[in-house]
């Protein structure tokens, strides 16, 4: 008699299958859809945003020359080079590298503000870009711009915070992940540009400078853009001088 009263206890509505909670918890597909175009809706909502992407974009389509440099060393006969030298030649740009977010970054930061650290970096591009469309001349004119860009690494990460300092807190990993996926996709979309016929033209030893030149342009081009969206936030020396001037006061 007591196992058919317990046998005829009914179920709990609390007591919920695995299953059906699974269920539950997962999300509509419109909900997904709307997710997925959270980052589109915040792209076509801020002009900002969408000229920086824009110069990302210019920037990592200028990427893909660092892929045939390597071909383009040897087949410009003035430098002598054997496969293998401009990797040998090359090979201090990590440790450039390391060495200026390391050591430099911390300390340029906490002497120059954001904006001015973004500019340094912007005209250092274009002007080690400009510089290499020089190249068929001289090795020199292939090899230093590569340093001069692994020394100033340390204003990568200063260029990463002046993007996120532009938009609120519940903005800044959207903005950053559409950041890092346009540049990713254009530089792909660049190794692919740099090596088609159009431009990599082994026994065309007269055309040897086309792909620096290409390079320079988007270099430029992206630049410009960078340089219209972080001049207005500069700040002026006397405006430096007056803030100095009230924290002491203070």
């Amino acid at each position: 008699m007591l196992v058919a009263e317990t046998l005829s206890v009914p179920v709990s509505a609390n007591l919920v299958s695995p299953s059906a909670s699974w269920a539950c918890s997962s999300p509509s597909p419109r909900t997904a859809l709307e997710a997925a175009a959270s980052p589109l809706r915040l792209v076509a909502a801020e002009p900002l945003l969408r000229a920086w992407l824009l110069s990302a974009a210019l920037a990592g389509l200028a990427a893909g020359l660092s892929g045939v440099l390597a071909s383009l060393s040897l087949r410009i006969a003035m430098y002598g080079w054997r496969p293998g030298d401009l990797q040998a030649y090359m090979s201090v740009n990590s440790f450039l590298r390391t060495g200026s977010v390391g050591l430099l970054s911390p300390l340029v930061s906490s002497r120059w503000e954001t904006p001015r650290i973004v500019l340094v970096q912007v005209a250092a591009s274009v002007g080690a870009s400009l510089m290499q469309v020089l190249a068929p001349l001289s090795p020199q004119l292939l090899l230093w711009p590569g340093y001069l860009r692994d020394l100033l690494a340390f204003a990568t990460p200063a260029s990463a915070a002046f993007l996120s300092s532009q938009f609120g807190a519940d903005k800044q990993a959207t903005v950053n992940s559409v950041n890092h996926l346009v540049s990713n996709l254009c530089t792909s979309l660049s190794f692919w540009l740099f090596s088609s016929p159009a431009l990599f033209q082994p026994q065309a030893r007269d055309a040897a400078a086309a792909p620096f030149v290409v390079a320079f342009v988007l270099t430029a081009c992206s630049g410009a853009i960078k340089v219209h969206l972080v001049v207005p936030h500069l700040r002026r020396p006397c405006c430096r001088r007056k803030q100095a001037a009230t924290h002491l006061h203070v």
